[in-house]
Order: C-alpha cells, then sequence, then structure tokens
C-alpha cells in the first residue's frame, strides 16, 4: 500500500457511515473499532512496520490510527444501534471523529515525509 493510497481510503469513511446512516444498513463493528481490520491497519502491522517501525511518525500514525477507530467504534455502535441522529452528531464538523481523522491524515502526511528525507537522494 502506498500512502497517498492509505490517505485515500481512510478519507472514504464519513462516506461510508453516512451511506449507511441513509440506508439503514447495519455495520461490522470489528471493522470500524479494531485498529488492525482495515486496509491500512493491516499495513501498519505488516508491511509498513517492517519499513517504517523505526520512525518516529510510525509511531504518531499508529497512535492516532488506534485513536481513530475508537471513535470509529463509537460511530458504527450508533448506526448499528439505530440511533442516526447520535451517528450525525458523532459525524460533526467539530466532532472527535473529525479530529481524529485529521490526525490520522497528519500522521501519514508526516510518515511520508519522513520516508522521503530518509531515502537516499
Amino acid at each position: 500500500m502506498d500512502l497517498d493510497s492509505a490517505f485515500k481510503l481512510h478519507g472514504g469513511w464519513i462516506e461510508e457511515f453516512c451511506a449507511a446512516i441513509i440506508n439503514r444498513d447495519t455495520l461490522d463493528i470489528a471493522v470500524y473499532e479494531k485498529d488492525n481490520q482495515c486496509e491500512l491497519g493491516k499495513w501498519l502491522y505488516g508491511e509498513g512496520k517492517t519499513k517504517y517501525g523505526r520512525l518516529d511518525s510510525y509511531s504518531m500514525l499508529i497512535s492516532s490510527h488506534a485513536e481513530f477507530h475508537k471513535v470509529a467504534g463509537k460511530v458504527a455502535q450508533a448506526i448499528n444501534g439505530k440511533d442516526f441522529k447520535l451517528a450525525e452528531e458523532l459525524l460533526g464538523e467539530d466532532s472527535e471523529f473529525a479530529a481524529t481523522s485529521h490526525k490520522v491524515h497528519y500522521a501519514i502526511q508526516k510518515l511520508k515525509e519522513s520516508n522521503h528525507s530518509s531515502s537516499p537522494a
């Protein structure tokens, strides 16, 4: 997985949640609340750890990604509990979801920068 793909994948979660609210879908909570079940998480604990585990920016991404999944799990639980108003509030512009999502994107960017600066010129 390249880090640009990771950025795009995680950015799409809000659309998934909004679609689930609109369609009144039930979600697989484990995929949302566990940080090793999504594509980025699988990569982080596998190839990503091997390639970048020594970097501080990798640790930052692991931490922010885990925090994001705790919040995403709350959103998924609200949706599955048919509390769509709460789910919408949890996804709001100034919500914890938005803040943790920004942290993940920032950490991905920092990891990209660390990778470029540690690569031979």
